[in-house]
């Protein structure tokens, strides 16, 4: 839920349940096949901000090869212009990286912009807290539990550039 009204609606396989203090129906568990939250085709203008917790129910480390996403927008689903303006934030495979978050985003000429957190090794049944930011001056910057992850990437948005969805 947001104060913005940019609420988001669950789709597929998705439950709801407690969080970790114990508030009803406040965390969603994605049942890993078909659920997941439209977000809808517009986000807020000027600063962007992703926040959310996550609690995995394995262990991820170096030795991930496979993309395990937390959160990814993706804006053309027909194949035209793939990887413009999509953003995302996943465990990542890439080599030499292997278990690190991505924090990245898709400019409107394809190119990535990453950044890569600091550890690469998370246990399963801890809680994670994670920010990721946009801002149109000092760039994009990514926080977990607090910390602020020692990548970082100068590339800025428009403050009157929104993400828009092609749907």
């Amino acid at each position: 839920s947001s104060p913005n009204g940019f609420d988001g609606i669950a789709q597929g396989g998705l439950s709801f349940g407690d969080n970790r203090k114990g508030n009803s129906v406040s965390t969603a568990t994605f049942n890993g096949t078909d659920s997941y939250i439209d977000l809808g085709n517009k986000v807020m203008t000027d600063v962007r901000t992703i926040s959310l917790w996550f609690n995995l129910n394995v262990i991820v480390n170096s030795s991930l090869s496979i993309w395990y996403p937390l959160v990814t927008r993706e804006t053309n689903f027909d194949g035209g212009n793939q990887n413009r303006d999509e953003l995302g934030i996943s465990f990542t495979p890439i080599v030499g990286q292997e278990g690190r978050i991505l924090f990245y985003f898709y400019d409107s000429n394809a190119n990535l912009q990453p950044i890569f957190s600091n550890s690469n090794t998370w246990a399963a049944n801890t809680w994670y807290h994670l920010v990721a930011i946009f801002d149109p001056v000092d760039g994009m910057k990514m926080y977990i539990d607090g910390l602020l992850q020692n990548d970082s990437n100068n590339y800025t948005l428009s403050i009157t550039e929104n993400f828009e969805s092609a749907a």
